[in-house]
């Protein structure tokens, strides 16, 4: 994610870069020229191109570094929404859920009243273990492998994986266990 937005940050400085070109670029009255590129210098002067005077090949090289920023920038988002994609269908085949749906279904169940979970608004809670790095996580609950089975088995009932934890059964189906799985897996790494 970072090197996508340094990405946008870095086509977007190109882009301003090409309109400080093409704006802020003016010939310079004082530059020494020999005679013959003078007459041919102050022809091309006359025409002016958006209201300012300067030479075509300034204007057409300030507008092709704009259009090739564009280029950068379409081509870093379009490459970071199909990375996004297949990480979206790398868990939703792990898991068999959807981790869009589950962002909701954790808000709604309460999941940030005890844990907090980087990515979840307001999910700040102390009395759990911070979510923070799931998927690298040895162990579910600390007691079961970290794997989606696992997982999905922890959240519709966490006293059936362990007797002694303080998480309660929150009345969880099997979709909403394999939507809010998808997410963690998605969204905490």
């Amino acid at each position: 994610m970072r090197r996508r937005v340094l990405d946008l940050l870095a086509g977007m400085l190109c882009g301003a870069f090409a309109v400080v070109v093409l704006i802020a670029r003016r010939p310079r009255a004082d530059s020494p020229e020999p005679d013959g590129l003078k007459a041919a210098d102050a022809a091309i002067r006359r025409s002016a191109v958006m209201g300012l005077r300067r030479p075509w090949t300034e204007t057409f090289v300030a507008i092709l570094f704009a259009g090739l920023a564009i280029a950068a920038v379409s081509f870093v988002w379009q490459s970071g929404s199909t990375d996004s994609r297949r990480m979206d269908d790398a868990v939703a085949a792990l898991t068999g859920g959807d981790a869009n749906r589950g962002q909701a279904i954790m808000r709604s169940a309460g999941c940030g009243g005890c844990h907090e979970i980087p990515g979840l608004p307001g999910a700040h809670g102390r009395v759990g273990p911070s979510l923070a790095h799931f998927p690298q996580r040895t162990f579910v609950g600390g007691v079961a492998p970290n794997t989606p089975d696992n997982l999905i088995r922890w959240i519709q009932n966490p006293p059936g994986v362990s007797p002694n934890t303080a998480m309660p059964v929150l009345g969880l189906d099997d979709r909403a266990a394999r939507d809010i799985a998808a997410w963690l897996y998605r969204n905490t790494s």
